[in-house]
This record gives structure tokens, C-alpha cells and sequence, in this order.
């Protein structure tokens, strides 16, 4: 079977790809259908307490909550198969024609798609066209998930290889009884162990989903590492810079990309200080080449600690304040004004002045 990229059916692609031993190019419709025995074992093989607690936190839970679950769910799994068998429509997922009109597939067997998930209660759209398969896959997705205490986290990456060992790795982490664990200390010892630790030379990305469902509390949030800032962890970690990283939560800077706050300590805001500049609002490039000669007057004329003086300006009138000041300063010591008359209004703009003192501090760092 092709992945079809959706988290919840990859990871349960992955999960039967595990269990049965075979590279997912070659599990078919009747190993998913085959597979409720092996894939009901394996959750008794889980730890009592992680099964307990997730199948709450997940959104495929209405058949693992239910009382008789085994016969429940063995019972889901055959019903599945016999619509499979029957169906007229395109999935509108893994392209196969086995959907069934006779099946809504609702979100509590595939999230986040579905007519009735928790983003369209109203019902708007009348019917998703979600292949048996595709359903029972989510389903099997239950064992490749991460628990936190704040919700369970999917992790889904473009490469193959990848997926394949952090699925591997939750199901393991499954077996074993559950220490508490925040969701960002949880993705960074993931990327500790399944990335930084293992030479893969390939560019891809990774996501982490985290679901929370707790009553009232319905929600999903993803978390992204492009190709682009896994590199940078990489060569931080080559760098021997990965312990200070994890002690300063810097993962949280990286995954919200407010890389700005990384900036008091300079060997590691180096590794993604151009990704704070493309993210920084686009400016001319002699606005850019205006600021650079700002931060070298200042650093030439002032002794103060300019980049602790511009972390005190929290306002437009004291940003406005620091450099009239700092004009006046200048132009009586030498007769050379820090911001040329032709650019004064750009460089005090109160719709971009945060930028320009951002892009300001990190032109000192590097002086």
C-alpha cells in the first residue's frame, strides 16, 4: 500500500508494517483486514496504564472505550471488510474504489477529515469518501503514539526510513511504564534519539500532532521541522552545543520560530540567525545596509552595553527616544549623524520600529 501522508493512517501503515514484518510497499488490503488478532495482541501487550490513558486522549477512541472491547473491535474490523468488499467510490485518501455509501466514517475513527469532526459540528459537508482501509489503519494507529501529559503526539516525516524508526519507537516506549513527560521535552528526546543520533543524509521534514481530547478540550496542534531546521540541529549537535541547547528549551524557539529570544547566547543563535532574518519582516535592502552602519557608529562611539540598552526599549516612543538620543551623541563628538536624514522616518516607522530594533541587536551581536 502507497502512504497516503494522512499521520493517522501512515502511522497505522507503519504499526502493521512492524508487526508483520514487511515493507509497507507490500501490505495489502487483506494483511489490514487479516490483522485485528495481532493488532488486539499488541495492545495487551502495552502497558495497562499507557492503553488506559490513550484511548481517551486520542480522537479514535469511541471503539476502544466501549464495553467488550475485544469483540468490539474484531467485530469493527470484519464490518470494515465486508463494506471494503462492497464499495462503489473512490477514497478520497489512498485512491482505491472500495468506498461504501452505506459508512460515514465519523472523527472518532479518522479525525480531522470527517463530516462530523469537532471543526464542523453543523455537518456541512454530507459525506467524506474514506476507504475501510484507510479507517482500520487509523484504528491500528493507536500504537504508534506518543503520550505526554498533555496529549498524545503522531509523528509523521517524508522519508521513509524516518517514519519508520520513530513509529518503532513509540510502540516500544508503549511497553514500558509511562514517565511524565512534557509535549516539548518529548519531541526533543525524540529528535535526540531518532535524528541527532543517526547519520541520515537524506533532506526531509518531521511533524509532531498533538491531540487533546478531554471533555470539553478538543483540540490539534501541529509542530513543524522542515528539512531546513533539522539541518541546523544537526550541525549544532556536530558542534557539541546540543546539552546547552536542551537546557536553555531553546526546541521551543525553534519549533515556534521565535528564534529572537535565542539571541543572548551568540554560538547558538549563529546556527539560525538568517532564519531570523528571512522571518523578520521583509525590508529594501538599503534599509538593511542602513542599519549595519547604525550598529557599527553605535559600537564604535557608545561604551554602554548596547544590546542589554535595547532589550530595556519595550515601546515605539522609547525606541524613538534611544536613537534621538543617540543622534545628538554622535553628531556632538565627531559631526556624523547615526541615521542619515533620508532614512530617518524608515528607520523610526512605528508600524516596523520592533523589526528595525530586532535586526539592530543582531547586527551587534556580530560586531
Amino acid at each position: 500500500m502507497e502512504r497516503t501522508y494522512n499521520v493517522y493512517i501512515d502511522t497505522g501503515l507503519f504499526v502493521l508494517s512492524n508487526l508483520l514484518d514487511k515493507d509497507i510497499e507490500y501490505i495489502t488490503t487483506e494483511d489490514i483486514f487479516n490483522s485485528s488478532e495481532i493488532i488486539f495482541n499488541e495492545i495487551l501487550s502495552m502497558d495497562e496504564e499507557n492503553f488506559k490513558k490513550l484511548k481517551y486522549m486520542v480522537f479514535t477512541n469511541s471503539v476502544y472505550t466501549q464495553v467488550g472491547f475485544e469483540r468490539k473491535f474484531k467485530s469493527f474490523i470484519k464490518n470494515m471488510e465486508e463494506l471494503n468488499s462492497e464499495g462503489t467510490l473512490k477514497c478520497s485518501l489512498c485512491g482505491s474504489v472500495s468506498v461504501n455509501y452505506s459508512y460515514d466514517a465519523t472523527r472518532s475513527v479518522l479525525p480531522g477529515i470527517c463530516s462530523n469532526n469537532f471543526f464542523n459540528y453543523s455537518n456541512n459537508l454530507r459525506y467524506s469518501a474514506i476507504c475501510p482501509a484507510c479507517i482500520a489503519l487509523s484504528l491500528y494507529s493507536i500504537l504508534g503514539i506518543n503520550r505526554t501529559k498533555s496529549g498524545a503526539i503522531y509523528y509523521a516525516s517524508d522519508d521513509n526510513k524516518v517514519m519508520k524508526n520513530l513509529v518503532n519507537r513509540a510502540m516500544k516506549n508503549l511497553k514500558n511504564e509511562y514517565t511524565e513527560i512534557t509535549v516539548l521535552d518529548e519531541i526533543q528526546s525524540t529528535l535526540e534519539c531518532e535524528i541527532l543520533n543517526k547519520d541520515y543524509n537524506k533532506a526531509y521534514y518531521i511533524e509532531a500532532t498533538l491531540c487533546q481530547n478531554y471533555g470539553q478540550l478538543e483540540n490539534t496542534r501541529t509542530y513543524t521541522l522542515t528539512s531546513e531546521r533539522l539541518l541546523r540541529l544537526i550541525l549544532l549537535k556536530k558542534e557539541g552545543l546540543w546539552d546547552k541547547f536542551k537546557e536553555n528549551k531553546f526546541i521551543y524557539n525553534v519549533l515556534y520560530e521565535n528564534y529572537y529570544d535565542m539571541k543572548d547566547d551568540i554560538d547558538i543563535f549563529k546556527f539560525f540567525k538568517d532564519l531570523f532574518l528571512e522571518k523578520e519582516l521583509t525590508m529594501d535592502k538599503i534599509i538593511i545596509d542602513e542599519i549595519k552602519s547604525i550598529a557599527k557608529k553605535l559600537s564604535n562611539n557608545i561604551d554602554k552595553d548596547l544590546i542589554k540598552e535595547l532589550d530595556k526599549i519595550s515601546s515605539y516612543n522609547k525606541f524613538q527616544e534611544f536613537i534621538i538620543y543617540n543622534q545628538k551623541n554622535i553628531f556632538s563628538k565627531n559631526g556624523e549623524f547615526l541615521v542619515s536624514q533620508d532614512l530617518y522616518d524608515a528607520i523610526i516607522d512605528p508600524q516596523k520600529w520592533l523589526s528595525v530594533k530586532r535586526r539592530l541587536t543582531v547586527e551587534l551581536l556580530y560586531i
